[in-house]
C-alpha cells in the first residue's frame, strides 16, 4: 500500500484571485493617498512660510533694519530680504534683488521655491517687519493663502499688527486648523 500524498502551496487561480484582489484594493486605496500627500505637501509649505515670517521679524530686530518678505509674482517661490530705501526682490524666475549694485539696492536673505510641488500661494503679497520691535510697518497686512491644485486644500496665513504669523483653513475643512 502506497501512502497518499499531500501537495502543499497554492493553485495558479488562487495566485490569480489574491493578486487580482491586492491590485483592486491598491487601485481604491491610490487617490486618497495621492489626496494626503497633497494635503500634506501644501500643509508643509504653509508651516515653512509661518516660521520664515517669524524668521523675517527676528532678523529685522537683530539686522536694526526693515526687513520683507514679498511672495512672488508667479505664486510659487517667496524671499526674504533686507530692504534698504529702495527696491524689491523677486524670485521669479531667479533671485534679483541688487538691480544697480548700490547701498540702496535690497539684499536677499532667504528664497524659497516650492514650483513644481502642486502648491500655489497668492501672488504679490509683501510683509514688512520693522526693525524696533518686529511689528508689521502695515496697518492691515495681507494674508495669504496656499493651495493644492484645483484647489481641493487651502490654508489662509495671515500676520497681525505685533507681527505674530497665524494659520487657518478658509472653509473651516481642514482638521486641525481654525476656521477662517
Amino acid at each position: 500500500m502506497s501512502p497518499t500524498v499531500r501537495s502543499r502551496g497554492f493553485t495558479l487561480i488562487e495566485l490569480m484571485v489574491v493578486v487580482a484582489l491586492a491590485a483592486i484594493l491598491l487601485a481604491l486605496a491610490a487617490p486618497s493617498f495621492t489626496g494626503t500627500l497633497a494635503r500634506k505637501r501644501m500643509e508643509g509649505v504653509a508651516e515653512v512660510f509661518g516660521t520664515d515670517l517669524q524668521y523675517a521679524r527676528s532678523e529685522a530686530v537683530a539686522r536694526n533694519t526693515e526687513v520683507r518678505l514679498a511672495t512672488g509674482a508667479g505664486g510659487a517661490c517667496y524671499t526674504v530680504f533686507v530692504w534698504r530705501g529702495a527696491g524689491t526682490c523677486t524670485c521669479n524666475p531667479a533671485v534679483s534683488c541688487a538691480l544697480f549694485a548700490a547701498a540702496t539696492d535690497p539684499a536677499e536673505i532667504k528664497t524659497v521655491d516650492f514650483s513644481g510641488t502642486g502648491i500655489s500661494v497668492t501672488a504679490s503679497t509683501v510683509y514688512r517687519f520693522e526693525p524696533l520691535r518686529g511689528m508689521t510697518a502695515d496697518a492691515a497686512s495681507p494674508a495669504v493663502t496656499f493651495a493644492t491644485t484645483g484647489g481641493a486644500w487651502q490654508l489662509t496665513t495671515a500676520v497681525s499688527l505685533v507681527g505674530r504669523a497665524s494659520t487657518c483653513s478658509p472653509s473651516g475643512s481642514m482638521k486641525g486648523y481654525p476656521a477662517c
